[in-house]
């Protein structure tokens, strides 16, 4: 079995080998702490150690693991300390906040990498037979506390990581449309794409640490919103395993007719079923790109400006 996708570092964001250095940037602090308001030199508070963390015992509900066994084959659910705590929290400043404390007060039981749909189907078929509650998770960077268990859950609790369904299937450049797993993380899906001379030009904030299932389960917008659209704009059609069966919309570029099931799946935040493919509007790269910054003194100046 391969090994289980790269995490972010779960004190903070970005991963483990990046750090942000100010010893070169003598002026940087005494800026901050004018600008801020911030009196005397302050605490330095690191992060507590790993090994000084305390995670909650995992409850394993042994008959949704032996039908785990039967089906997907080998021992597929991660108990480990690191991948329960990275699969904890979000990255918002209240789980940064709590996690660098050492404050876990809630954590998945286990964490499965499913590679296929028909794992997907799978799981969420023996979680609704032995009531264990599934958890969708693209990279991690949610703010918005959508990963993190109930603290008074008393079923088991399993992280459904997705990254291992990280390809772009098709590609049809007449239509210009792709067909790609949710898994996939944003520089990765970038990567595939262009290498057809292609983008589907999404850049969240989160890029690096996000997936293309975690743009559409948020209803995401990027720093292009306003050439490209929001991720509701580039969602052709998509497939979501739900417990009632797989719902798949049609591949059209508008529909005239009935309810918009698409649009109740988009923003759904894991809430209705796990989102493992969709079909994306994605552009050729454009032969000159020309990126302006513009920088005002304060807030009043840049409304001004507009």
């Amino acid at each position: 079995m391969t090994a289980s996708p790269t995490h972010m570092k779960w004190w903070g964001w970005g991963d483990e080998q990046t750090e942000f250095d100010i010893s070169d940037k003598p002026e940087l602090w005494p800026f901050i702490r004018e600008s801020v308001g911030i009196s005397g030199e302050g605490d330095r508070t690191p992060p507590v150690q790993f090994d000084d963390l305390t995670l909650p015992l995992p409850r394993i509900n042994s008959a949704f693991r032996a039908a785990l066994g039967g089906t997907l084959g080998g021992d597929r659910l991660f108990t480990n300390k690191r991948e329960r705590l990275v699969h904890a929290y979000g990255k918002s400043f209240r789980d940064l906040w709590r996690i660098r404390r050492g404050i876990v007060e809630a954590a998945p039981d286990g964490v499965i990498y499913p590679e296929t749909e028909a794992e997907v189907a799978t799981l969420i078929a023996a979680a609704a037979d032995h009531d264990v509650v599934l958890i969708p998770f693209g990279a991690g960077s949610n703010i918005a506390g959508c990963v993190e268990a109930a603290h008074d859950e008393r079923r088991m609790v399993v992280a459904l990581d997705l990254r291992r369904m990280d390809q772009v299937l098709e590609l049809d450049a007449e239509s210009g449309t792709a067909r790609i797993q949710a898994g996939v993380m944003g520089p990765h899906m970038e990567q595939q794409l262009n290498a057809q001379g292609f983008t589907l030009g999404h850049f969240p904030d989160s890029f690096l640490f996000s997936t293309l299932g975690g743009w559409i389960a948020t209803r995401s917008a990027g720093m292009q919103s306003d050439r490209y659209g929001k991720i509701e704009d580039m969602v052709v059609a998509l497939r979501m395993v739900t417990p009632s069966g797989t719902i798949e919309t049609r591949t059209v570029p508008r529909s005239s007719n009935g309810i918009d099931v698409k649009h109740l799946c988009i923003g759904s935040e894991g809430t209705l079923g796990v989102i493992t493919e969709a079909v994306m509007q994605v552009h050729r790269i454009p032969e000159i790109r020309l990126p302006y910054g513009y920088l005002f003194p304060d807030f009043e100046e840049g409304v001004n400006a507009i």
